[in-house]
């Protein structure tokens, strides 16, 4: 094995690029992964907790979204170290976890991201090496880890999150986010203004201690004005989503169609 790096591409983009759009997917199915990655998307993040992949699919995916031109990373089921080794050996390039609610919280997420003495995980990277070019530990760890931040608990804390050494950003979960503050789901923009605020104050913290904010939102429109908060990853829904909303367009069409003919 070379031990020459390919660079984590994930971590290069955000170190260069204004924002990145992303893509993710919850329908477990390779075929489904390509289409997403192949629509342009800068990232593509498999859904773990809400999604029903096995590891082998977990596998075939990220190998899928990488072959079509996007950046594989994957949002882990939960803050669990033997879940987020496992991800990164299978070759993601970042991991987003989820229901992060305090700097020792992140600090574990991130630990099991990087080997000692900089954190816990255990040496066997399977595909990542051949992803990174590289089987050394200092290229394998460069990997981004991104905190899920989506409670109330962890907007009070999300200074000190943001402060933990080696968290590559903080993601919101919005909706999650608002049912824990007690508002409603943001269905539309602009969001409540409680929810504003506090995406206000995630997106702050980010900035003050110089790691990415990222959120996820259900459209296009929503994704750009995210983009426009300060918001530098930005994921725009799942496939199952925009599968359902395209075939109901699509039927609702037809009917329109159908009726005003003679």
């Amino acid at each position: 094995m070379t031990t020459v790096s390919h660079g984590n591409r994930l971590v290069e983009a955000l170190a260069t690029r204004e924002y990145l759009i992303g893509g993710g997917c919850v329908i477990p199915n390779t075929l489904a992964a390509e289409l997403v990655a192949s629509a342009g998307f800068d990232y593509v993040s498999v859904d773990q907790q809400h999604g029903v992949m096995d590891n082998a699919l977990l596998l075939s995916m990220l190998q899928t979204i990488g072959a079509a031109g996007s950046i594989p990373l994957t949002r882990v089921p939960a803050n669990h170290p033997d879940m987020i080794m496992r991800a990164l050996d299978f070759g993601a390039l970042g991991v987003v976890v989820p229901l992060v609610e305090t700097a020792e919280e992140a600090a574990s997420a991130v630990g099991a991201c990087r080997y000692p003495p900089n954190g816990v995980r255990s040496y066997g990277p399977v595909r990542a090496q051949i992803v990174m070019g590289s089987s050394e530990t200092t290229a394998l760890e460069e990997v981004a880890c991104l905190a899920l931040v989506e409670t109330l608990e962890g907007l009070k804390n999300v200074d000190l999150i943001a402060s933990v050494p080696g968290l590559t950003g903080i993601y919101v979960g919005p909706n999650d986010l608002a049912l824990s503050l007690g508002l409603p789901r943001p269905a539309a923009w602009p969001p409540s203004e409680g929810l504003l605020e506090a995406l206000g104050t995630i997106r702050s913290a980010c900035e003050r201690h110089g790691i990415i904010p990222g959120i996820g939102v259900a459209n296009a429109s929503t994704a750009a004005k995210c983009v426009a908060l300060g918001f530098r990853m930005v994921g725009v829904g799942y496939d199952a989503n925009h599968l359902a909303a395209t075939m109901r367009e699509q039927f609702r069409g037809v009917r329109s169609e159908v009726s005003s003919v003679p």
